[in-house]
């Protein structure tokens, strides 16, 4: 945002990832000192290192020289006018304010485009469960299986004592979603082990 480009950036994906993790960092002579400093104290490749992993955590970034003449407050408050507001039409997908190399490249080598029909085939016969998911497909199990017999007349105390003291939350609407745990093939896996 200071420079108007990346710090680093190849040719494919690849190329970029690469040069993040070996090559050196030029900064451009016209930053500020400050800005350089916050710029190399945010680069570095070990996140231990980097500026706001210490034990103040964001208070250090926000103590740095190059923010001295920021008011936190104010900014979190929204009371600070922003320095530019682009003229936008709310209701249409203007995109006067890209450069036109961007929006006329055709997206490559992108984690945004779909999984080819080659991928599902990396993770068929995938089999991790791990261990503590067996623990709570029993809850789960336990919990259906009350519910959805036929004890819904009995005392609430006697239903909770039948589902192992789980509490029933019968006024919460149950979601459309199954969690990962109780999936079939999560099921198909659970009854194989217990084979």
């Amino acid at each position: 945002m200071l420079t108007g480009h990346l710090p680093f950036q190849g040719e494919d994906r690849r190329e970029t990832m690469t040069q993040i993790l070996k090559s050196k960092i030029h900064m451009p002579v016209h930053l500020s000192p400050d800005a350089q400093f916050l710029l190399r104290s945010l680069f570095k490749r070990n996140p231990k290192h980097r500026l706001g992993s210490g034990p103040e955590g964001v208070q250090e970034i926000k103590d740095h020289a190059f923010f001295e003449t920021i008011d936190w407050i104010r900014l979190f408050k929204r009371e600070i006018p922003p320095p530019f507001k682009p003229a936008v039409d709310p209701n249409d997908d203007d995109t006067m304010h890209f450069d036109d190399e961007f929006i006329m490249k055709t997206p490559t080598d992108s984690p945004a485009l779909p999984a080819s029909a080659g991928t599902h085939e990396l993770f068929r016969g995938f089999s991790f469960v791990a261990s503590h998911m067996d623990e709570e497909m029993e809850e789960n199990e336990v919990k259906k299986s009350v519910k959805t017999s036929k004890v819904h007349g009995l005392p609430r105390a006697k239903r909770s004592q039948l589902a192992g003291d789980h509490e029933m939350k019968e006024d919460l609407p149950s979601s459309p979603l199954c969690p990962v745990n109780a999936s079939a093939l999560a099921q198909r896996r659970k009854n194989e082990r217990d084979y």
